[in-house]
């Protein structure tokens, strides 16, 4: 009677063991508590899965259709990083919604924009379209050994050369070239300085006909305005130049420096 009473008391101890255990395991809560689906789960400390597959260690996939449906939610608090990752490698089909703060509104898009006959690009708009205007402001600037020559060309067809010699016998050339379609007319006013012969100005102005040209010559320096009208275009240079001829201080190249500002009339 006493041995059956003794094992009475071991078994119910052992069945309310097992059930103390099953029920702390099922409990979902506290280190080394099962994960329980379709419930919180609460543990203050890390878990790791870890295993070696040729596929995604942890899948999560969410069927439904609902606009906040998703596969993963993460929260932490306020300034912290929701994740962090051990590799730089490309995630691919990965969207972000922000870069480095900045939503994709505040970003330029590709130009697509474009601007028709006569008429250059002003201004680039966030979107990528263009403004277009029938006036530009370009620059004119050359520095070139003696011997040798740059060409500019202006207007929205080519209507205007300006071609700028370097010439050791004579110094500085500006030559206007009316490679237009249609005569043009060159006006002028500039100064400049010969040496030993002093300063002098010019105020003039002709017509130039297809091909024609004008030279204008400066030993040592030049500076003018210039406006040349051929066709659609109308274009006004302000230049300056100087050359310094190898027998004075600066030995050399001519340099030739200003702004060409073309406006397209219609």
């Amino acid at each position: 009677m006493k041995a059956t009473f003794l094992k009475g008391v071991v078994l119910g101890a052992a069945v309310s063991s097992v059930t103390l255990i099953a029920s702390a395991a099922f409990a979902g809560n506290g280190i080394g508590g099962v994960f329980n689906l379709g419930t919180t789960n609460t543990v203050n400390a890390p878990t790791q899965l870890r295993g070696s597959v040729n596929t995604g260690q942890l899948q999560v996939v969410n069927t439904n259709g609902g606009s906040g449906a998703t596969g993963i939610g993460i929260s932490t608090a306020k300034g912290h990083a929701p994740l962090a990752v051990s590799s730089n490698t490309k995630v691919k089909n990965l969207n972000a919604d922000l870069l480095d703060g900045w939503d994709s509104s505040s970003l330029q898009r590709k130009v697509s924009g474009h601007c028709g006959s006569n008429t250059a690009i002003s201004g680039i708009s966030g979107s990528g379209s263009a403004s277009c205007t029938k006036s530009a402001v370009l620059p004119v600037l050359a520095e070139i050994a003696p011997g040798n020559q740059q060409t500019f060309v202006f207007g929205a067809h080519g209507e205007l050369t300006l071609t700028v010699l370097c010439d050791t016998t004579n110094g500085l050339t500006y030559r206007f070239v009316n490679t237009g379609s249609a005569t043009g007319a060159l006006n002028w006013w500039y100064y400049y300085y010969q040496g030993i012969n002093g300063p002098y100005t010019s105020l003039s102005g002709r017509s130039m006909a297809v091909n024609d040209t004008q030279d204008f010559v400066s030993n040592p320096r030049l500076e003018g305005q210039f406006i040349f009208g051929v066709g659609s275009a109308l274009a006004t240079f302000k230049l300056h130049g100087f050359y310094a001829p190898p027998l004075l201080r600066y030995p050399g190249n001519c340099d030739a420096e200003g702004t060409a500002e073309v406006t397209t009339v219609s």
